[in-house]
């Protein structure tokens, strides 16, 4: 396998949630509104991601990414004409089951849209919690509104209600945070009980901006000394490909690239990628680490590799987070060599590409079908879908 999913395999989960959308490109910006949930956010959340939604709008060149972000995470939903008003988007726990969105929006119609979908309200400390049929519960605080697990939402209003701790009141958390540059996608990880720790990982942060017509990406990680965090570069360095500088300073270390603004396509291969994976990851996490996968098994690069079965991460009652199969999933005639193969809909034959996964979980991709650039290979190989 490359040397990217080498080091993938070191980091863990550690930046699994914080990249969800990190590599689509985004420009320069501040860092305000990721820190102001931060700090609505409780301690225990762990792990919060945020998109500046109203500079990726504001910036030409990335209009198809706008949409393939609304499209794949924000939908029309409650929000009905209000998505258009969203400027911020956050998602926070170790499974994204928090989301949070701020805008300039007309709180009447979102209420009113809101109370329409949902099958029960009650009065939590005086903020009103509506459930809706999938017992996800929202709420309004101040101008973001929150939509998840009803104890995470309980959280944040105890937060809010000056109960507790924050996430950004999280030291570990905070110099992450502060370390960070600005950029359109933001993201800190913070947890006691993230597996990273082996390795002497206290924290991790990701930042994404477009800068001179580039992705810039910068990864940060704090140790609990600079003698791990020595180690820990010692190991990785080598196994990076060119284009990544790795610098150390005392207990932080930095990964850093400069890449070309990828085609529509490929942002639609990565929307994809990042989609299957977390939610792989979500179901395993609520499965006792048991992952989706079908009989059939697929080569890629050498290796034969496990077909994701994305039927139960359709389904929410079994730990599903998908609302849809993601873009470009094929459907090949036969049995077990497909991720439909299990029995739903969604994959097709005019799509190119079959996912899989190794023993730890993680994804990678083949590409079937004459127009496919190279067989057996991981990755985008110059056809969508």
């Amino acid at each position: 396998m490359t040397t990217v999913r080498i080091l993938s395999l070191i980091v863990g989960v550690v930046l699994l949630v914080v990249a969800i959308i990190a590599i689509i490109c985004f420009p320069s910006a501040d860092k305000g509104d990721f820190i102001r949930m931060a700090k609505m956010l409780p301690e225990d959340i762990g792990t919060f991601s945020f998109v500046d939604v109203a500079m990726l709008r504001a910036d030409n060149d990335l209009n198809s990414m706008w949409t393939l972000v609304k499209d794949n995470y924000l939908g029309q939903g409650v929000y009905g004409e209000n998505v258009s008003k969203i400027t911020g988007f956050g998602m926070a726990g170790s499974d994204n089951s928090l989301m949070l969105y701020k805008g300039d929006f007309d709180f009447n119609q979102i209420t009113s849209a809101i109370e329409q979908n949902s099958v029960e309200s009650y009065d939590y400390k005086g903020v009103k919690i509506w459930t809706d049929r999938n017992a996800l519960s929202t709420a309004v605080i101040d101008d973001v509104v929150f939509i998840g697990k009803s104890e995470d939402v309980k959280l944040c209003i105890d937060l809010h209600k000056g109960e507790g701790s924050s996430l950004y009141d999280s030291k570990d958390a905070k110099d992450i945070i502060g370390r960070l540059p600005g950029g359109y996608v933001l993201g800190v990880m913070v947890n006691e009980s993230f597996s990273a720790r082996s390795y002497g990982i206290m924290a991790a942060g990701m930042a994404v901006s477009k800068q001179n017509g580039n992705i810039s990406d910068t990864s940060l990680f704090k140790f609990n000394g600079s003698a791990a965090a020595q180690k820990y570069m010692t190991a990785v360095k080598s196994q990076m490909p060119s284009g990544y500088d790795v610098t150390q300073d005392g207990q932080y270390l930095t990964v850093s690239s400069t890449s070309a603004i990828l085609s529509p396509n490929e942002e639609a291969y990565n929307l994809a990628y990042n989609d299957l994976q977390n939610a792989v990851t979500a179901y395993a996490a609520n499965n006792s680490y048991v992952f989706p996968t079908i009989n059939g098994t697929v080569n890629i690069s050498g290796y034969d590799l496990h077909i994701v079965d994305i039927c139960p991460l359709l389904n929410y009652s079994e730990g599903g987070m998908l609302t849809a199969v993601p873009g470009g999933v094929a459907s090949i005639n036969g049995s077990d060599n497909d991720n439909c193969d299990a029995g739903c809909d969604g994959c097709l034959d005019t799509n190119h590409y079959i996912w899989a996964i190794d023993e730890y979980g993680y994804l990678y991709s083949t590409c079937v079908g004459a127009n496919c650039s190279a067989q057996n290979t991981d990755g985008y190989q110059g056809v969508w879908p």
